[in-house]
């Protein structure tokens, strides 16, 4: 981990900038290696669990209907959030409400259905121990940290995920921008002026890490800010695969079809 630790802050060094910007997710923090279609499954089951003993609506629930209302809640909530410069990204509130409102339960539960979800991603997730280590140095030499992540969870929700997994790296963090809240997002390049808008800052400031060639590494670049490509390692991505494989035959078995949306 040394080699990397010294290659991340000589690349940070290197930029001339002020703000050390980090992708959350698969980047800041590290998720274990279940697909994403897995992580719903979970978390419907966990739901589901959450709420049989609290209504008695919900006991004649599956953890299926979950995950069906979960998938259109999601659907819609994306392709219903006002526009904002050609941009739209969904919201968890929405998809709660959505959740909820096909499932018949009371208005009551979103807080803790939003509570149960956090709690649930904080389970799956562990800090970037080089990232973090770096984040640490830059703010102690005067700059400043930023998150910023194409998601619909909001900068409160990635916060309170944060300060579950790693409280030490919460306190690294000085601002998180998220898709979520500011409907503009990386992968379409303008939330990299937004943020400097925000920040009163230009595009020889920012040095950015992440994941994805597109929205963390081309698309800052074509903003002006450095970047850095962090990828999920092969292994990991073989893993999710092989995962999302298995996940779709189980769900087969269950009699749902899921290929028309499950994804790494």
């Amino acid at each position: 981990m040394g080699g990397l630790d010294e290659a991340l802050r000589a690349a940070f060094r290197a930029s001339g900038a002020q703000v050390l910007s980090l992708d959350v997710f698969d980047t800041f923090l590290l998720r274990d290696n279940q697909s994403e279609a897995r992580r719903f499954w979970e978390l419907s089951k966990k739901v589901r669990d959450f709420l049989r003993d609290k209504h008695v609506r919900a006991r004649e629930l599956t953890a299926e209907d979950f995950l069906i209302a979960r998938v259109d809640g999601m659907r819609i909530s994306y392709r219903t959030r006002r526009e904002v410069k050609g941009c739209r990204e969904g919201a968890l509130e929405d998809v709660v409400k959505i959740v909820r409102r096909a499932l018949a339960l009371p208005a009551d539960f979103d807080n803790a259905l939003v509570q149960e979800e956090i709690e649930y991603e904080a389970g799956t997730l562990t800090s970037n121990r080089a990232l973090v280590d770096l984040a640490r140095e830059v703010k102690a030499s005067g700059g400043r940290v930023i998150l910023v992540s194409d998601m619909y969870l909001s900068s409160a929700q990635i916060a309170a995920i944060l300060e579950h997994v790693d409280t030490g790296a919460a306190r690294c963090v000085d601002t998180i921008f998220s898709s979520c809240d500011l409907i503009v997002s990386k992968r379409s390049g303008r939330i990299f002026r937004e943020i400097e808008r925000r920040m009163e800052l230009g595009p020889s400031d920012f040095f950015h890490i992440g994941d994805s060639l597109l929205g963390d590494v081309a698309k800052p670049r074509e903003a002006g800010w450095s970047s850095l490509h962090f990828p999920v390692s092969i292994a990991e991505s073989r893993e999710r695969e092989v995962d999302l494989m298995r996940f779709v035959a189980e769900m087969r078995d269950r009699g749902l079809s899921v290929a028309d949306w499950a994804k790494v």
